[in-house]
C-alpha cells in the first residue's frame, strides 16, 4: 500500500514537472511555428523534418544550460552577464513587443475560420483573456496553465496529422537524413529560428529561480520539449496534405473536403491555442528578462517591473493588432536585434556554465560542451544570415543572394563557434588552476 502511494506521490510529482516546464514548449509553439512548419510541409512534405528535430534538441540544450546556470548559482541568466546586461535585456523586451501583435492576430486567424467576429474585438477580448491570467497567477501555477494548453493544442494537430494520408513508412527516412531542396533556405532559417529565440533563453532562467532539483528539471524539459518536436512535426505533415501556397483558409477548406467539419474546428483549435500560449509568454518572458536583470536586494522592485513590462507589452501587441497597422518593419528591426542578441546569449552561456566560481560541481561536461558548440556555430549561423536579410529589406540591397554568401556565413559561423568553445575551455583550466 505504501509503495503504491509512494509511486503515485512520484508519477505525479513528474507530471507536474513536466506540465511546468512545458511553457518552454509553448513560447516556440506559436503562430511562426504554424506558419512555418505547415508552409515547410506544403512545399517539401517531410524533407525538412530534420531542422525540426534538430531544433528542438538545440532548444534542450540551450534550457538545460541555462537552468542548470541559474539553479547551481542562484543569480538568473541576466545578473551574470558581464557587461551590457541592460542593452540585451532591452532587445528582448523589444522582440517580445515587435512579435506580440501576430501572436494576436494569431489566435485571432483559428477563431475566424468558425467565427466571423470584429478582429479588434477578438484582439480585445484574447488580450483582456491574456491579462488576467497574467495578473492573477503566479509563474508557477502559470506554467501549468500553458502546459495544458499546449497539449491540447498538440492533441489537435496530431489527430490532424494521424487521418493524413501521407505514407509515413516512406518518409521517416527524411527525417534522419539532412537534405537542403533547392529553394528552401528561407524556410530552413526560420524553421530554426522560431524555436532557438533569446527571448526562451530568458524565460527558462527565470522559471528556473528557486528550484532545486536538477534531475526533475532535466526530466521536465526532456519530455515537454520533446513533444513540443512532435507537434511541430504534426503541423508540418497537416501541412504536406496542402497543394499550393499556404494560406489558413484555404487549409481549413481542404481539411474540411477531406475530414469533415472536423478538420476545420480542428485547425481553428490548434491556432487559437497556439497563438494565445505565445500570446502569454511574451510577455512573462520579458517581465522576467526585467526582473531578473535587477538586484537581489530589490525584491519589490522586481516585481513591479515585471508587472509593468509585461503589461506594456502585451498592450503594444494588443493596440497594433488591433488597428492592424502593419508591423513589416517593426518586425525587421526586431530580426535585427535578434540576430545580433541570440549569438551573444548563447556565447556568453557557454561561458557561464564552464566558470567554475558559478558551477561548482554542475560544471558542463565534455558532451554538453560539444552539444553547445554546435549549438553556438548555428546560432551564429542565423544571426549572420537575419542580419544580414535584415539589411537588404531595410537599404533594398541583395546581399544574401550575392554568389558565395552562404559559404561565407556558413565559414564564418564555424570559425566563431570554434573560437569561442577554445576560449572558454582555455578560461575554465586557468580557474582550476588558480583553484588549486
Amino acid at each position: 500500500m505504501v509503495n503504491t502511494m509512494q509511486k503515485k506521490s512520484s508519477f505525479k510529482s513528474r507530471l507536474g514537472h513536466i506540465l511546468f516546464w512545458s511553457v518552454i514548449s509553448a513560447a516556440f509553439i506559436g503562430p511562426g511555428t504554424v506558419t512555418t512548419a505547415a508552409s515547410a510541409g506544403a512545399g517539401y512534405g517531410l524533407s525538412l523534418g530534420w531542422a525540426l528535430i534538430f531544433s528542438a534538441l538545440g532548444c534542450f540544450i540551450l534550457q538545460e544550460a541555462t537552468a542548470r546556470l541559474t539553479i547551481a548559482s542562484g543569480l538568473s541568466l541576466s545578473q551574470t552577464f558581464m557587461f551590457g546586461r541592460f542593452g540585451v535585456v532591452g532587445a528582448v523586451v523589444f522582440g517580445c513587443m515587435a512579435y506580440e501583435a501576430g501572436n494576436l492576430l494569431g489566435a485571432y486567424s483559428g477563431i475566424a475560420l468558425v467565427w466571423d467576429a470584429p478582429q479588434w474585438l477578438i484582439v480585445l477580448l484574447l488580450g483582456g483573456s491574456a491579462a488576467i491570467l497574467l495578473w492573477g497567477q503566479r509563474a508557477a501555477s502559470l506554467a501549468r496553465t500553458l502546459g495544458f494548453l499546449v497539449m491540447v493544442l498538440g492533441l489537435a494537430f496530431l489527430v490532424l496529422a494521424f487521418q493524413s494520408p501521407i505514407p509515413f513508412s516512406e518518409n521517416t527516412s527524411q527525417l534522419l537524413h539532412p537534405s537542403f531542396p533547392f529553394g528552401a533556405e528561407l524556410l530552413l532559417v526560420s524553421l530554426v529560428g522560431t524555436t532557438i529565440v533569446p527571448y526562451n533563453i530568458f524565460l527558462g532562467s527565470g522559471l528556473s529561480e528557486g528550484r532545486r532539483n536538477i534531475p526533475d528539471m532535466r526530466l521536465g524539459l526532456a519530455v515537454s520539449i520533446g513533444l513540443g518536436g512532435v507537434f511541430s512535426l504534426a503541423i508540418m505533415v497537416v501541412g504536406a496534405h496542402l497543394d499550393g501556397p499556404l494560406t489558413f483558409p484555404a487549409l481549413a477548406t481542404e481539411l474540411e473536403t477531406s475530414w469533415g467539419l472536423a478538420g476545420r474546428y480542428l485547425l481553428g483549435l490548434g491556432l487559437l491555442v497556439a497563438g494565445f500560449t505565445s500570446t502569454l509568454t511574451a510577455p512573462m518572458a520579458a517581465g522576467l528578462a526585467v526582473k531578473s536583470a535587477l538586484p537581489q536586494r530589490n525584491l519589490s522592485r522586481g516585481k513591479r517591473y515585471y508587472r509593468n513590462t509585461w503589461l506594456l507589452v502585451l498592450l503594444v501587441g494588443m493596440v497594433v493588432g488591433s488597428l492592424e497597422v502593419k508591423i513589416v518593419p517593426a518586425i525587421i528591426l526586431a530580426q535585427a536585434f535578434n540576430g545580433f542578441v541570440l549569438p551573444l546569449v548563447v556565447a556568453f552561456l557557454s561561458w557561464a556554465v564552464n566558470q567554475p566560481k558559478l558551477m561548482g560541481e554542475h560544471l558542463t561536461r565534455p558532451l554538453g560542451n560539444a552539444g553547445l558548440t554546435l549549438v553556438l556555430g548555428v546560432s551564429f549561423w542565423l544571426g549572420l544570415h537575419n542580419l544580414i536579410s535584415a539589411l537588404d529589406k531595410a537599404l533594398e540591397t541583395k546581399m544574401s543572394t550575392a554568389p558565395n554568401t552562404g559559404w561565407m556565413v556558413l565559414t564564418m559561423a564555424i570559425l566563431l563557434s570554434l573560437g569561442t568553445t577554445f576560449y572558454n575551455m582555455e578560461n575554465r583550466r586557468k580557474e582550476k588552476r588558480v583553484k588549486m
